[in-house]
């Protein structure tokens, strides 16, 4: 699975904060999905998703957020793509099991159906780096870093997911802000990667230049599933 457990979420405190403090936002949440101070209205609507959350052992609560409802001292600045190395519902399974200790916000299926865990207002584990766990959005997807089982639904709805994310958190739309789980450095020795256990997902298949446009430009056609 392309998440990590936590890398010692008690080795550093909540450092470099801020105060996301702004009221829910009108017509910014869809159904089913969990609330989510701090939004910045311009975003519009999140695109559709269902909430099912993970086991309260799986991931931080942040201070002042209680129930997706109050204002949260989290600032947000970058968004990391897992592959799950299986299926959707492998994931959601797992993330509900108090003795896996890891947690995405977000899981895409194939077909695209969205599946929200963690309020983004909380902290899940998942990059393997406490410190980027801190600041960051996981998004978990269905396939492996060694397959090439990668889905147009797929690549459409996690781009419009992360192009919400994008715009109601102020995150930058470039490879800056939007990272692969190999590219989170490891928290004891940073010249190495894929966090803690030095992950390699979403892999070689995954076609980053065909992501980040469709994060940016969401009208591209089409494309058959391969």
């Amino acid at each position: 699975m392309g998440v990590s457990p936590p890398s010692g979420r008690t080795e550093k405190p909540l450092a470099v904060r801020l105060l996301i403090a702004v009221a829910l936002a009108a017509g910014g949440l869809s159904a089913g999905c969990s609330s989510t101070p701090g939004v910045d209205p311009r975003a519009g609507a999140r695109p559709p998703c269902r909430w099912v959350p993970a086991c309260t052992s799986n991931y931080e609560k942040t201070a002042g957020h209680v129930g997706g409802a109050a204002p949260a001292q989290r600032e947000i600045t970058q968004i990391v793509i897992h592959d799950i190395e299986g299926v959707a519902a492998g994931a959601i399974r797992w993330f509900q099991n108090p003795r896996s200790h890891v947690s995405a916000h977000y899981v895409i299926d194939y077909d695209g159906a969205i599946t929200q865990m963690v309020a983004d207002a909380d902290v899940a584990w998942h990059a393997g780096n406490h410190d980027v766990n801190l600041h960051s959005i996981g998004i978990e997807h269905s396939g492996f870093a060694d397959r090439n089982l990668w889905t147009d639904a797929e690549y459409r709805a996690s781009a419009g997911l992360v192009r919400w994310l994008c715009k109601a958190y102020g995150i930058p739309m470039t490879r800056q802000g939007i990272l692969g789980h190999a590219e989170v450095p490891d928290p004891e020795d940073p010249s190495k990667k894929g966090g803690r256990h030095h992950h390699t997902d979403p892999g070689r298949f995954f076609d980053w230049p065909r992501f980040m446009r469709l994060v940016t430009t969401p009208d591209e056609p089409s494309r058959r599933t391969p």
